[in-house]
């Protein structure tokens, strides 16, 4: 998981998503990755839920403290699920396919800007041109109509 890239490893957890809860313990289990991967996977299932791609259920479990006089601690554990958004997102080829997406449409917009910027060019000297034949013809009637008053 070392090698792997931001775009890798959020596609290789949201792969590994199921459509029923696992625990992160489950997720590293299932894609064989050691504990030490256990906070980098959790943030990674936070951006995944962030990105409505995963859902995290909620379940309460009571343990015993250390001291048998203080009632025992509740704690919360998490798991989660790929949701619905989430296998649309996997099946559209996940962000590694965004990633590419994004880069063709950055090119097709770089590209629509130099045609507009050229055809702007274009416009405006197409536009000079009509101005200064208007201007020569607007002078040779000018020239004619004095010819029939005056000559």
């Amino acid at each position: 998981m070392e090698n792997l890239s931001s775009i890798q490893k959020l596609d290789l957890i949201l792969t590994s998503l199921k459509d029923y809860s696992q625990s992160i313990n489950e997720i590293q289990d299932s894609l064989h990755l050691e504990r030490k991967y256990y906070n980098e996977i959790r943030l990674i299932l936070n951006k995944l839920y962030k990105d409505e791609y995963a859902e995290i259920i909620e379940s309460e479990k009571r343990y015993e403290g250390p001291d048998i006089f203080k009632p025992p601690r509740p704690t919360i554990d998490y798991s989660y699920k790929i949701s619905f958004e989430g296998e649309l997102f996997k099946e559209q080829g996940g962000y590694t396919q965004q990633k590419i997406n994004n880069a063709y449409e950055n090119i097709r917009l770089d590209n629509l800007e130099k045609n507009q910027k050229f055809h702007r060019k274009a416009l405006t000297w197409l536009t000079f041109l009509v101005a200064v034949g208007t201007l020569v013809a607007g002078v040779f009637y000018l020239i004619e109509i004095g010819k029939h008053l005056y000559w």
